[in-house]
């Protein structure tokens, strides 16, 4: 990889505003994006965000016990692309290109994802301007996202002596059973996304929850066992995801396999820094 070539990256959406509105952050929303530009984009509402009937009832920061999927607001995975930057805004074209995502049926065409990314006076801070389709209104309206920058960590055993940082990327494609999905890698931080058909599997995980950091990691249930220091963190759906498999990156090749029952998942992708 030379220097001119994009770094694994980690981002956590500070807010949202919708043009005429004020700026809020109704979810937890964290992307994990690998050199060659694969990435996830997990969005889950904050506690009570979505409406409940009857009683209020306090629900946890981030569900990790397969549910409600009402607590899910987007999840989407593809390949990110950048163009050319307009010298007279200062904005740079980012396409983000769905090939998994939580909003479509099986075949179906997933929405244009496209926008103009913007530095800030921090560095680590960009803000991102774009125009989609309104929730509430249906109508398609400028929109505006403020992302912060987060460093990824060693993390685990396979960080060595070095403290290495790692990347993997492992990928779940069945169509003969309406299966896709992915797992992606970053330092400390390790996320699932996976639909059959249209049931969905989200999970998010990271390394030593104890520490810390800027995910800011809930109350861990007392079913969910660290493993070698990783704890999942966030679940929704009932089926497997492969994240256990990237924490022993040292020990994963592109192209390596693992099978769970019919779904088999294979290494796409690695890298260390």
């Amino acid at each position: 990889m030379t220097d001119t070539e994009p770094m694994p990256d980690v981002s956590q959406r500070q807010h949202m505003r919708w043009t005429g509105e004020e700026a809020f952050e109704p979810t937890n929303t964290l992307v994990l994006t690998t050199p060659s530009q694969a990435f996830v984009d997990i969005r889950i509402f904050n506690p009570n965000v979505v409406p409940t009937k009857g009683a209020y009832e306090p629900e946890p920061y981030l569900p990790n016990t397969g549910g409600p999927m009402s607590r899910l607001q987007w999840a989407f995975s593809g390949i990110a692309q950048t163009g050319k930057t307009n010298n007279a805004t200062g904005g740079t074209y980012k396409k983000w290109m769905h090939i998994i995502d939580s909003t479509c049926h099986w075949g179906e065409k997933p929405p244009i994802d496209e926008g103009y990314m913007f530095p800030t006076e921090d560095p680590d801070v960009t803000l991102e301007k774009g125009k989609m389709k309104h929730p509430d209104t249906g109508v398609h309206t400028e929109y505006e996202e403020l992302w912060k920058s987060i460093t990824p960590l060693p993390a685990g055993k396979d960080s060595g002596k070095l403290g290495l940082r790692h990347c993997i990327v492992a990928t779940l494609d069945a169509p003969e059973k309406k299966a896709r999905g992915i797992v992606i890698r970053v330092g400390h931080l390790c996320q699932g996304l996976m639909m059959v058909d249209d049931r969905i599997d989200v999970e998010r995980w990271v390394y030593d929850s104890r520490a810390e950091h800027e995910v800011n990691p809930p109350t861990v249930p007392e079913d969910v066992h660290p493993i070698e220091g990783w704890t999942r963190i966030a679940k929704l759906g009932s089926g497997f995801l492969p994240c256990s498999w990237t924490f022993d990156a040292q020990q994963l090749l592109e192209a390596d396999t693992l099978a769970h029952g019919e779904m088999i998942w294979q290494i796409k992708e690695t890298y260390s820094w």
